[in-house]
């Protein structure tokens, strides 16, 4: 087991030193979506292009995981309000397969369509595609409940919504701003072969307009931690995204510390699978729990 190898994957990117990555309330939603363009709204239906930032690239200089996991959440939701629905919802789950790597520069497309939208639930699929060729990124679908926002929910986003805006996050942050963003404030408790334990409290900068940790967030950590854990076997490298399911059982808000628990269920030569679930510290009640499948290259030993 290479305990030193997890350690510099994550303490990377979590840069615990100092608040450089403290934002305002919301700003998490602002640095994925800054440079979408709409392209089509129609009933049930969202068209959106984009070209990818190094802000939102990976270790291996393509959009990140996590990046599109909260590209899932974010277009989704959207797609819900074009029904007719006043409100978009809470997140239950979010299933991400990811077929091929977007770079810096290249521009891409996502279509976003209803399928179902009901009086409690619904269900948005996604599709991530290169706009020159049409070949596939990713394919996602978004389970969401309509409940109807609190009293105390829909006072704090009319009040985001009149407050002064904020600064748009610049198209010059540096390549790869997005791990760092995420884990800024992640504690490693635990490192033992097939486990790796965190824990961090909630900041601003990673909610939502509810008040409480983002989906998109969620699935970040599901990513990057449950990416963690696969180097406990002593692997060179993480792999490759090959699917990310997360399902919400409840919120953590601001402060709140939660524990972020991933297990390798199996690393093999060339696929490891990865549970991750996140929970309070407080009282260990589940917020969320993922899956992570990646796709471990075979090195060449010329």
């Amino acid at each position: 087991m290479d305990v030193e190898a997890v350690k510099r994957y994550l303490e990377n990117s979590a840069n615990n030193d100092g608040d450089e990555y403290e934002q305002p309330l919301k700003f998490f939603e602002r640095l994925i979506m800054h440079g979408v363009r709409v392209d089509l709204i129609e009933t049930g239906r969202i068209v959106c292009s984009f070209k990818v930032p190094p802000r939102l690239l990976n270790g291996s200089n393509y959009l990140h995981s996590g990046a599109i996991a909260t590209l899932v959440d974010m277009v989704t939701s959207a797609a819900v309000l074009t029904v007719g629905a006043r409100f978009v919802g809470t997140s239950v789950e979010i299933d991400v397969s990811f077929m091929d790597a977007a770079y810096a520069d290249e521009e891409i497309e996502m279509e976003a369509r209803a399928l179902h939208v009901g009086k409690t639930f619904a269900v948005i699929s996604i599709e991530f595609r290169k706009k020159s060729t049409g070949k596939i990124i990713a394919q996602g679908r978004h389970t969401k409940y309509l409940v109807l926002p609190t009293a105390a929910a829909a006072a704090a986003a009319a009040a985001t919504a009149t407050a002064t805006p904020m600064p748009q996050p610049s198209m010059g942050m540096p390549a790869r701003f997005f791990e760092n963003f995420i884990m800024q404030g992640l504690h490693i408790e635990l490192i033992e072969k097939g486990r790796v334990l965190c824990s961090m409290k909630v900041p601003r900068r990673l909610l939502n307009a509810g008040n409480f940790l983002h989906g998109g967030a969620t699935a970040s950590l599901v990513d990057i931690v449950g990416s963690a854990v696969i180097y406990t076997y002593g692997v060179t490298s993480s792999g490759v995204s090959v699917e990310i399911n997360v399902s919400y059982l409840d919120s953590a808000y601001v402060d709140e510390e939660i524990e972020i628990d991933a297990k390798a269920l199996r690393v093999g030569k060339t696929v490891a699978v990865v549970s991750v679930e996140l929970r309070k510290k407080k009282t260990g009640k589940i917020i969320a729990q993922g899956r992570h499948t990646k796709y471990l290259p075979v090195l060449s030993k010329m």
